[in-house]
């Protein structure tokens, strides 16, 4: 008898297949099954072999995407062949495939949860500026944590850090060319997103956000040496900030914390931009006349001086370590230890000595060429570096979550971040006459400045008689310095505001008196109290000084 003809089985029961017999796959037993009183089963369903073969390997497979509105074409544009007769078209099937399908750059990445978008080598670029916070800022693994990790969850505060990257970059290496395309383009993108809250009413949200990255571009510009540049920036800013409070009368930046935040990153931005202008101005004139009469330099140049200047530094880590704690000026709010505290201003005041000691050396140190070598201990020795990462030291302890050590002692000498930074700044620009090239600032630059010292003067007025007496003496140095300062600038241009703001400095000079219980107090006196914190020994306006402090003693405005 001929055996019945079955055609094979691929989805019959496993004692079927083995057998080589049709099955009717009835389930849960096939009728052949039943027959011979066997257990049946089926194998798990799975694709055939040519169905597998086709699949695309991990990797291969473009990620899905949402389709958009306008979806490009990517139709080929229509050319004539040889013999006159047009291309063919392609066929509607590849036309579907190539109008929605998108490029590998904007395919969606599963793993990027970043706020904004990382073109180029943007992560590598991040990736590096948290290894390099981890090596230079001494911080442990959880403050690095609150410094790096709060700054990228929001689409500003990361665009900042990546740019603050480029710039840590460039003084380590002094170059940029391995992160220049994703540090230019998160510059581009920064300008282009300022550009656009500009032309709109901005919220109060907005406004910070936009005053952050215009700080962080000048900032940027001043440590490339883009001076120009960063110079309208800082004039955009300090434009906007006014424009702002004059369309809100009721806005007040120093009722909030992100006002606080503001005002700190805008004291740094500025007297980084001072400092920095004179440190180039300095090198420019060491160069000797014989070699250069005009003493004329290309930018090249100029910045291969620089970076040997950073290298040969004797605080050199200092300075990467102060780019390194950046992140602290623009975290988002709730990383932000609320309210802030009074900073212990020892650290930074012992770095302004070393500043003050290496000024007077230019007087004390007999060389060949007397101005090169003065010039070359001030910014060689790194007082000025050691002074930068101690203002941004104590602002990131003043706003940390983890208690300082350095605060709780009875030794410790508060003050306010702003007031301090804003009478360093004047104490070395109209003082020792190092800061800004010895120019007093621009005029809209120095009434905020001026502002905010007032501001934080009077609030300390307040409990000064409990006060120990470095605490008072340090409220006098920087009341005294905000009085040369006005006086400084009034000699080119006597402004009514200028003359307001003196008068009300020369009462609270009066005030300091009453509160020491002295009839009156000499100008030697009065030098003694402000050596006590700093203080040049060759000051270069003794005479201008001894006549500020008679006429606010004697109330003469």
């Amino acid at each position: 008898m001929d055996r019945a003809v079955a055609t094979r089985s691929r989805t019959g029961c496993i004692n079927c297949r083995k057998g080589r017999v049709r099955c009717d796959e009835k389930k849960p037993d096939c009728t052949t099954c039943l027959a011979k009183k066997k257990t049946c089963s089926y194998s798990l369903a799975r694709l055939p072999l040519r169905d597998r073969r086709a699949q695309a390997l991990p990797g291969e497979q473009t990620p899905w995407a949402l389709p958009v509105s306008h979806p490009h074409q990517t139709y080929p544009p229509a050319k004539k062949e040889s013999n006159g007769r047009k291309k063919k078209q392609p066929i509607e099937k590849e036309m579907m495939i190539r109008r929605w399908k998108l490029p590998r750059s904007d395919a969606v990445d599963p793993f990027n949860v970043l706020p904004i978008k990382m073109p180029f080598n943007s992560k590598e670029l991040l990736h590096y500026y948290h290894q390099a916070v981890g090596r230079f800022s001494g911080l442990t693994p959880h403050q690095i944590n609150a410094c790096v990790g709060s700054a990228v969850k929001t689409p500003v505060a990361l665009r900042n850090t990546l740019i603050v990257a480029g710039v840590h970059h460039v003084w380590n290496t002094g170059e940029l060319q391995s992160f220049k395309s994703a540090f230019l383009s998160h510059k581009l993108h920064g300008v282009h997103q300022v550009n656009g809250w500009l032309n709109k009413t901005p919220d109060t949200a907005t406004f910070f956000k936009c005053c952050q990255i215009i700080a962080t571009l000048c900032i940027t510009e001043c440590c490339v040496k883009n001076f120009a540049v960063a110079d309208a920036h800082l004039a955009g800013l300090l434009a906007y900030m006014d424009h702002f409070s004059a369309a809100k009368p009721d806005f007040d930046l120093t009722r909030s914390i992100e006002g606080e935040l503001l005002n700190r990153y805008f004291i740094l931005a500025f007297n980084i931009m001072h400092g920095l202008k004179s440190q180039v101005n300095d090198f420019i004139r060491m160069i000797p006349k014989s070699s250069d009469p005009q003493r004329s330099i290309d930018r090249k140049k100029l910045r291969d001086m620089i970076y040997n200047a950073h290298t040969n530094e004797e605080e050199r880590l200092s300075r990467l370590k102060g780019v390194s704690l950046f992140p602290f000026f623009f975290l988002p709010l709730e990383a932000v230890k609320k309210p802030f505290r009074h900073v212990d201003v020892g650290t930074m005041l012992e770095s302004l000595r070393d500043v003050t000691k290496a000024y007077d050396m230019r007087f004390k140190r007999p060389s060949r060429d007397g101005l090169v070598d003065s010039l070359y201990h001030l910014w060689y020795s790194g007082a000025p570096s050691k002074m930068f990462v101690a203002s941004i030291d104590a602002h990131a302890k003043s706003i940390s979550h983890y208690p300082d050590p350095s605060t709780q002692g009875n030794d410790s000498l508060l003050s306010s971040w702003s007031g301090f930074n804003v009478a360093e700044g004047m104490y070395l620009t109209s003082v020792l006459g190092i800061w800004n090239s010895g120019s007093p600032p621009e005029t809209p630059l120095h009434t905020r400045g001026l502002l905010i010292l007032e501001r934080d003067l009077q609030t300390e007025l307040v409990e000064l008689d409990t006060r120990g007496e470095q605490e008072r003496a340090l409220w006098l140095w920087k009341l005294f310095v905000g009085t040369l300062s006005i006086a400084h600038a009034d000699v080119q241009s006597r402004k009514s505001f200028f003359q307001g703001l003196s008068a009300r400095f020369s009462q609270l000079i009066r005030r300091w008196i009453d509160l020491r219980e002295r009839e009156s107090i000499q100008w030697k006196n009065a030098r003694e109290v402000l050596s006590s914190i700093t203080w040049p020994v060759h000051f270069q306006k003794e005479e201008i000084a001894r006549q500020l402090w008679c006429s606010a003693i004697l109330g003469d405005e």
